[in-house]
């Protein structure tokens, strides 16, 4: 009988140090986030938290309305590490659909934003159904659009790559609120 209990002392405590270093990191990221001034730090502090709420919700389910006010922050990159972030820490779909929906939509949006809309509404799933029309809507348009698209400057290409972008995600998006993995 030892035996068994000393195994499973063993895993208990081996399970005790592995939840350590992720909550350890979730509080840091959770910390970056709200006390950085830099926008760089606050985009790398939303990435973590989204990789760790991917892991486990719990981790970092006190920086959800951080993440959410990051949606709105002046400089793009923290707007699209927040969207990328919301779609991964299991937040409510009656709330994140509409604010990523908002981004996803807005032709003002840079469309590294965009993307990251999409991807966030993708990785809500099934929970993201509403988002559905409009996520069509916009990959039909962009692949119409690319199809004649014949750019010959570096700018258009670039332009034309980010389109590109913009669609894919919006087509792996509607795969995964269909309940199906990409």
């Amino acid at each position: 009988m030892p035996r068994p209990l000393a195994l499973l002392a063993a895993l208990v405590a081996a399970g005790a140090a592995a939840a350590g270093p992720g909550k350890k990191e979730a509080d840091r990221a959770i910390a970056d986030l709200r006390t950085a001034t830099d926008a760089k730090t606050r985009a790398a502090a939303l990435a973590e938290i989204g990789r760790l709420g991917q892991v486990e919700t719990a981790l970092v389910a006190s920086a959800a309305d951080d993440v959410v006010r990051c949606l709105t922050d002046k400089d793009p990159a923290v707007r699209a590490a927040a969207a990328d972030a919301y779609g991964l820490i299991d937040p409510d779909p009656k709330e994140a659909v509409p604010a990523l929906l908002k981004l996803f939509a807005d032709d003002k949006e840079t469309m590294a934003v965009r993307t990251a809309a999409a991807r966030g509404l993708g990785a809500i799933g099934p929970g993201a159904a509403a988002a559905r029309d409009e996520l069509e809507t916009v990959r039909k348009e962009l692949t119409r659009k690319l199809r004649d698209a014949k750019p010959t400057t570096p700018a258009e290409r670039m332009a034309v790559g980010q389109q590109r972008g913009l669609a894919q995600a919006a087509g792996n998006a509607l795969t995964r609120i269909a309940g199906k993995k990409k």
